[in-house]
C-alpha cells in the first residue's frame, strides 16, 4: 500500500498542531533551516513499524517536552491501495492505523479485508471446535480452548503463531483435513496483508562497504559488537551466510592453496546472493562485486560493461549508495519493494552534479517504493528532478516545529506571493542560490502550479524532452510580472504562458508589453493561439480558455471515472493527481487531449528555438 500521510503527534520538537506530512507516491523532500526538525521527523518516522510492537518510539525521551497538555506520542497513518491490489485483493478504499504506546487501531478496507479472510474463518474453526467433531477427550480440548481464544483485533504476528499451533495440535487428527485448503487460504491472507503493510527502513548514509579492509580492521568489525557502525562488511557475511571465524582465517593464511580456495567460494557466493539479484535491481550497467585478497588485506572490487577490475571506492557515489542499500536491505530481509526509505542530509558530502545524478538513483527506486529525505541543499530539490508540489517545509515556531506540504501554505514574513518564495526562505538560500531560473535552459513561466502539472503530464504522454526548458510556477497571472523582471534582470530566457482569459490578457500579456516592452509570440504566449485582431476585439471574453479547457472535460471526466473520484476537487490537488497518475501507470487519454498539447508544444519549440 501507498502511504499517503503521517499525523506525528507529541514527538520530540513535533507537538499537536501543523504535525500531518502528507507523502507524495515518489519523492517527499523535507526541506529547512538547521535546527527546524527534520531530522526528528526522519526518526519520528523510522521508528514505525506497521507489522510490530514499535516500544521504542514511545520511551520518554521522545516525548515533547514543551507540551504542557502533556499528550502522548502517537500516529495517525493514511494507506491507500495499489492499482495491483486493487485488482487482486478487491481493496478500494483507504485505510487508517492509530499507533500509541497501548493501541493498534486499524479501519477501512485493509480491515475489511482481513475481517472477511482471516478474523470470521478463524472464529468460525473456534466454534466448530465447541461441537468437538474431533472427539477430543474433555480434559485435552479444555487445554486447547485455553490457548486458543477468539480473533478480536489486528495482531498478525499472534495470528500466525495461532495457525502454527492449531496446526501443530490438530493435523493429527483424520477429519481436521477437512480444514485444511481453508487454512492454506487463511495463511495466504495473512501473507497478503504482510506485504501490503510498508516497511519504513533508515538508511544511514555514512554506512557503506569499504573498498579494503586490513585484518586488525576485520577482527574488530565481526568479533567487537558495534565497533564499526559504519561498515557493512558484517552484513555482507550475513547476506551471504560465510562463517565469521573462516574470513578471518581467508586473511590469516593468505597465500595458500586453501586461502585462494575460500576466496573462490566467497566469490561465487557473493555472484550467487549479491550479483544476480542486484543485476534485476539495478539496472543502469551490468556490474559485479568481486572479493580479491592483496597484500593480507581483503579488496572489494567492481567490475562493468568492460570487464575491467577497479576499487569499489573509485566507482560513482550513485552506485556505491545503491549497492550498499541492497547489501544492508537484503542481510536484514527487507523487501525491495513496498518500502518506505528515510534519509537524513543524502549526499551531503557529494559534487552538486553528483547529488542530481543521486536524485535519477532515487527515481529509479522509487518505482516500487517511496523515499522520504530531509535536505538543506538546493540541489538536491532540483526543479528538473523534483515536483515543486512534492516538497514539504519545515519550519520551526516557539520551539515547534511545523509541517507545510505545499509552498502556497507557509504564510511568509512580507506576504511574497510567489510559489517559491517560501522555498528559497525556509531552505535560507539567497536568489543566487534559487532553484528557479535557469542561465542555460528556456525558463517557461506558467500562471500557476496548476499549468505546471498540465504540462509535465501530457509531456510525459506525448513522449517529448523538457530537458531544453526549466518550467517555473507563479500564483496568478498578476505575479508572472515579478519573475518576469527576474529573468529580464539576469539575463535568462524565457517564455510566459498565460491563460486566454480577462485576467491573462489584462494583467498578464497587455501588462507585460505595457510596462516591461515584452512581445507577444516571443516573450509571452497565450493558451490559444490568438490573433491580434481578436485580441483587440476582446474574443476572450466570449471564448475564454484556461489550462483545463486544453485539457478537455471529457477527458477530466475520463480520468474521474478511471481513478474513482467523485465531487468537486481543488484544481491544484486535482491536477497533481493527474500528474501522478500519469508518470506512474499508463492511463488512457482523449485524441483532443493530446492534440491540443501538441499545437501548444509546436508553438513553445518554435518561438524558443528559432
Amino acid at each position: 500500500m501507498i502511504i499517503k500521510s503521517i499525523q506525528i503527534n507529541n514527538y520530540k520538537s513535533i507537538g499537536m498542531e501543523q504535525n500531518k506530512l502528507i507523502l507524495s507516491e515518489t519523492l517527499t523532500p523535507l526541506i529547512g533551516k538547521n535546527g527546524s526538525g527534520k531530522s526528528n521527523i526522519i526518526n519520528a518516522l523510522s521508528e514505525i513499524d506497521l507489522k510490530n510492537k514499535m516500544n521504542k518510539a514511545f520511551i520518554d525521551i521522545n516525548l515533547n517536552r514543551i507540551n504542557y497538555q502533556e499528550d502522548p506520542i502517537s500516529y495517525l497513518i493514511i494507506l491507500a491501495p495499489t492499482y495491483n491490489e486493487k485488482q487482486n485483493f478487491k481493496i478500494e478504499d483507504n485505510t487508517t492505523i492509530f499507533i500509541n504506546k497501548d493501541e493498534y487501531k486499524i479501519e477501512g478496507s485493509l480491515l475489511n479485508y482481513f475481517d472477511s479472510t482471516i478474523k470470521n474463518k478463524l472464529n468460525q474453526f473456534l466454534e466448530d471446535l465447541d461441537k468437538n467433531p474431533f472427539n477430543i477427550p474433555d480434559k485435552q480440548l479444555v487445554a486447547y480452548k485455553e490457548k486458543i481464544k477468539k480473533i478480536d483485533n489486528f495482531d498478525l504476528f499472534k495470528i500466525q503463531n495461532l495457525l502454527q499451533y492449531i496446526e501443530k495440535s490438530f493435523s493429527k487428527y483424520p477429519i481436521f483435513t477437512e480444514y485444511t485448503a481453508n487454512f492454506k487460504k487463511i495463511q495466504k491472507s495473512v501473507l497478503n496483508i504482510f506485504s501490503m503493510l510498508p516497511d519504513f527502513v533508515f538508511i544511514n548514509k555514512e554506512k557503506k562497504l569499504n573498498s579494503e579492509y586490513n585484518l586488525q580492521a576485520i577482527k574488530d568489525e565481526l568479533t567487537i559488537p558495534k565497533s564499526s557502525n559504519d561498515s557493512l562488511l558484517k552484513n555482507l557475511l550475513q547476506l551471504i551466510t560465510y562463517d565469521e571465524t573462516k574470513f578471518i582465517d581467508l586473511v590469516t593464511t593468505y597465500g595458500s592453496a586453501i586461502s585462494m580456495g575460500k576466496k573462490k567460494k566467497i566469490n561465487n557466493k557473493i555472484d550467487d546472493c549479491i550479483n544476480k539479484p542486484f543485476s534485476k535491481f539495478y539496472k543502469n550497467e551490468n556490474i559485479k562485486l568481486e572479493l580479491e585478497v592483496i597484500r593480507g588485506k581483503i579488496n572489494f572490487m567492481i567490475s562493468g560493461n568492460d570487464e575491467i577490475l577497479i576499487p569499489l571506492s573509485e566507482k560513482s557515489a550513485g552506485l556505491q549508495w545503491y549497492l550498499n542499500t541492497f547489501i544492508y536491505l537484503k542481510s536484514n530481509n527487507l523487501p525491495m519493494k513496498n518500502v518506505i526509505f528515510l534519509l537524513d542530509e543524502p549526499g551531503v558530502s557529494l559534487h552538486i552534479n553528483a547529488q542530481e545524478n543521486l536524485l535519477n538513483y532515487f527515481h529509479h527506486l522509487t518505482q516500487n517504493n517511496q523515499i522520504v529525505y530531509a535536505t538543506h541543499s538546493p540541489y538536491m530539490i532540483s526543479n528538473s528532478k523534483i515536483n515543486i508540489g512534492d516538497i514539504r517545509l519545515i519550519v520551526k515556531n516557539n520551539g515547534y516545529t511545523h509541517i507545510y506540504n505545499s509552498p502556497q501554505s507557509y504564510k511568509m514574513v512580507g506576504n511574497r506571493s510567489d510559489t517559491l518564495a517560501p522555498i528559497i526562505e525556509c531552505i535560507g538560500m539567497n536568489l543566487n542560490d534559487t532553484i528557479g531560473p535557469s542561465l542555460n535552459k528556456i525558463n517557461l513561466i506558467t500562471e500557476g502550479i496548476s499549468d505546471y502539472y498540465y504540462i509535465n503530464a501530457l509531456a510525459n504522454v506525448l513522449e517529448l524532452d523538457l530537458n531544453k526548458y526549466n518550467i517555473i510556477p507563479s500564483s496568478g497571472a498578476t505575479n508572472v510580472k515579478n519573475l518576469c523582471s527576474i529573468f529580464l534582470g539576469w539575463g535568462c530566457k524565457f517564455l510566459a504562458i498565460f491563460d486566454y482569459d480577462r485576467e491573462g490578457i489584462i494583467k498578464g500579456g497587455k501588462f507585460l508589453e505595457k510596462n516591461l516592452s515584452l512581445e507577444y509570440n516571443k516573450n509571452y504566449i497565450y493558451l490559444k493561439d490568438a490573433k491580434e485582431n481578436e485580441i483587440e476585439n476582446s474574443d476572450y471574453l466570449e471564448n475564454p480558455i484556461d489550462i483545463e479547457k486544453l485539457i478537455t472535460q471529457p477527458e477530466i471526466a475520463l480520468f474521474k471515472k478511471n481513478n474513482n473520484i467523485s465531487g468537486d476537487m481543488k484544481k491544484a490537488i486535482f491536477s497533481k493527481l493527474y500528474f501522478d497518475n500519469i508518470t506512474k501507470r499508463n492511463d488512457t487519454y482523449t485524441e483532443r487531449c493530446k492534440e491540443n498539447f501538441k499545437e501548444l508544444f509546436a508553438r513553445i519549440k518554435k518561438i524558443t528555438f528559432e
